[in-house]
């Protein structure tokens, strides 16, 4: 695949910008999925109060973090289908309000996730403002959603879950802590690098992936300290990070992520932040990242020396011993990963691994 291209049409801007494209899409009914921290948030309120005044809106502010298909389940049930949906919040809701764009058709958002059921053609349209710059999950074909009681972490993947539209409202991304801002901006990080190195990647996934690499290092730090410029420049770099997911793959730490985050009750960065430590001293001596590293010469980025740099500047040089992850269980959750492996440039076997795990302790 050698092309590459953005289908979700996006606004740098406040909510009004939003006013006249929910006019457009000619609904009444309208359900906003949001978090309990950002319900409250006066911009947020002034954009829901407009809709109210306006349509039939539900809003739905008790989603929890990873989002569990079970609240998923919950909201089908709760509510009647409405005509748009709005996600405003983090990675949990970009990834639920796709999610949900296929819902209320007949099948529960559990049967998509394990695919017992057909995902429909015929989507709910959506709009999203994410909060955080990191996961890109607002433009990306996945939805990553839990479930709590098996302990599962998987996707529901299609281009017909994107947006129609997204905002980047460098408001909303001020709502965050600076920790938080460095942690989901490492997280944008790994995407660049991951989708780079994928043996699934191409040309214009690279080229996407270099110039994302070099925002992260000149922007990541000012962006923790507040600077909208910098905040700006991170919030649309994640978001290209979800274009990269769509034509390329990420690689073994996301896999290995999936089986950390549940049994440490950790988040999505956090886990790739420590398997980075393992990771990346791997994945350096194959070919795929010695080309990574000659392409990032010009801005004087050496990954292997700047990566581990940066997590001690940002005070998230975070191991697995730092998330709890015992000695006893590698062998375990080496054996629990799967997915996409074949994609990362260095993995070979289960002892592959058990080695990133073990240097990431």
């Amino acid at each position: 695949m050698t092309h590459y291209s953005i289908q979700s049409r996006i606004l740098v801007g406040g909510f009004e910008l939003l006013h006249d494209k929910i006019a457009e899409a000619n609904v009444s009914d309208i359900l906003v999925i949001t978090s309990k921290s950002l319900v409250r948030h006066g911009a947020v309120l002034v954009f829901v109060n407009f809709l109210k005044s306006r349509y039939s809106v539900n809003v739905f502010s008790s989603l929890e973090p990873e989002a569990p298909v079970d609240q998923l389940d919950e909201i089908l049930i709760r509510f009647s289908r409405p005509g748009i949906i709005i996600g405003i919040g983090g990675g949990s809701v970009m990834d639920a309000a796709k999610a949900l764009s296929v819902g209320w058709q007949g099948n529960t958002i559990s049967e998509f996730l394990y695919r017992t059921a057909k995902l429909p053609q015929d989507n709910i349209p959506l709009m999203l403002a994410p909060s955080t710059a990191g996961t890109g999950a607002e433009l990306s074909f996945g939805a990553i959603i839990y479930d709590r009681v098996k302990n599962f972490k998987g996707g529901i993947r299609s281009a017909g879950i994107l947006p129609e539209w997204v905002l980047i409202n460098t408001e909303l991304y001020q709502t965050a802590s600076a920790r938080l801002k460095a942690e989901v901006g490492f997280d944008c990080l790994t995407h660049a690098v991951e989708t780079y190195l994928s043996k699934s990647s191409n040309a214009y996934v690279r080229q996407q992936s270099v110039a994302v690499i070099a925002t992260v290092f000149h922007h990541l730090e000012n962006a923790t300290h507040g600077s909208p410029e910098s905040i700006e420049k991170m919030a649309i770099a994640a978001s290209l990070m979800g274009v990269n997911l769509a034509y390329s793959t990420t690689c073994l730490p996301h896999r290995i992520q999936y089986i950390i985050g549940p049994l440490t009750k950790t988040s999505h960065a956090q886990g790739l932040i420590a398997l980075y430590k393992g990771w990346l001293p791997q994945v350096s001596t194959t070919t795929a990242f010695k080309q990574l590293n000659i392409d990032l010469k010009p801005f004087g980025i050496d990954l292997l020396r700047e990566v581990p740099a940066l997590k001690m500047r940002l005070d998230i040089d975070y191991s697995l011993t730092t998330l709890g992850v015992e000695k006893e269980k590698l062998d375990w959750i080496a054996g629990a990963v799967e997915g996409i492996l074949n994609a990362d440039p260095c993995f070979e076997n289960t002892e592959t691994i058990k080695n990133i795990l073990i240097n990431a302790l």
